[in-house]
């Protein structure tokens, strides 16, 4: 799809189209009408001449142009709105919540029609920074939940314009990156990640306080996921102490626990060259029982049942204090 002049978010919508937003309003394409690469890899749309890319690997470039959109839906009410993150809402998917950056926001959190004509049917008020994350539930359509960089999660009545629960997620301190609502067994919960804080708390919003704390390997949590059929949370998250090339930096020898069962004269593990620990780290090692740094990026599943299987503990990361990186 041809879409250099909306670089936003992508949805589809139940009418068969697919959506791109951009500033203004959304290009749309008609998903029957598309062209395919077919078996050959056909060129769709023109072709791009490689030499005019900064790419020193020509044959890995899709040359094709891609189809042009099919139309551009603009926002009526708010000509300049750019939205960074949306999300349809359950009960009428044609509706999308949108929200922007905190340095372009001018509309906070708005739904928008798409339906009919790109207008503004609700705003949303409330939040002190950038919505980073939208949630939604099939259980309970009239409701929806934000992650906002201002620490905090709130969940709105979609019939309100205020929130209904906020809940201190990080507070001030990081950003509330990553948020889901969900309804496990009926019970309504809901799980916040955070960067700066590497751990992924839930919530029973009855009582608006979190139950359990979910460790990450000191990862940051960038996206979180519900699988209502399985009972699982999946979660996207980054080693925030590996660079691009994958060396880590800023890690120590870890001082890994004693394990119950080990007499006072045998040694403690302190200074473990072969587990390492970051040094910037928000926890220290014992605090979730079971010692664990990832030292990757890494997508996590955690499963919640009656009967866990205790030895199932995630793998050990192969970070190393002092590693070399050889570009440095």
């Amino acid at each position: 799809l041809d879409s250099k002049c909306s670089d936003g978010p992508i949805a589809v919508l139940p009418n068969g189209r697919v959506i791109r937003a951009g500033t203004g309003g959304v290009a749309s394409w008609i998903i029957s009408e598309l062209e395919t690469h077919r078996f050959n890899g056909e060129v769709i749309g023109d072709e791009v001449d490689p030499e005019q890319t900064s790419r020193d690997d020509p044959s890995e470039i899709e040359l094709s142009s891609g189809s042009l959109r099919s139309s551009f839906i603009r926002f009526i009410d708010h000509p300049n709105l750019t939205p960074t993150v949306w999300e349809s809402l359950p009960g009428n998917p044609s509706t999308l919540l949108c929200a922007e950056h905190f340095d372009l926001i001018k509309y906070g959190c708005v739904t928008i029609d798409l339906e009919h004509g790109g207008k503004t049917t609700s705003r949303y008020l409330g939040h002190g920074g950038a919505v980073s994350d939208f949630s939604v539930s099939a259980t309970d359509p009239q409701v929806f939940l934000t992650a906002c960089h201002d620490g905090y999660a709130r969940l709105f009545d979609v019939r309100q314009p205020l929130p209904v629960i906020t809940l201190d997620a990080c507070g001030a301190d990081a950003f509330c990156e990553a948020i889901v609502l969900a309804h496990p067994d009926g019970i309504p919960t809901v799980f916040s990640g955070t960067g700066k804080h590497e751990q992924i708390k839930v919530w029973d919003i009855r009582a608006r306080t979190p139950v359990y704390e979910l460790a990450t390997g000191n990862n940051a949590v960038k996206s979180l996921a519900w699988d209502s059929k399985r009972n699982c949370l999946y979660a996207a998250t980054e080693c925030t102490y590996m660079d691009r090339m994958g060396y880590h930096h800023d890690y120590r020898p870890g001082n890994i626990p004693k394990q119950s069962g080990e007499s006072e004269e045998e040694d403690l593990h302190d200074g473990d060259h072969e587990r390492c620990w970051p040094i910037g780290a928000w926890h220290a090692e014992d605090y979730f029982g079971y010692t664990f740094d990832a030292g990757d990026h890494r997508i996590y599943r955690y499963a919640f049942k009656e009967d866990p299987d205790l030895a199932v503990l995630p793998t050990y990361g192969d970070a190393r204090a002092g590693e070399y990186d050889p570009f440095w």
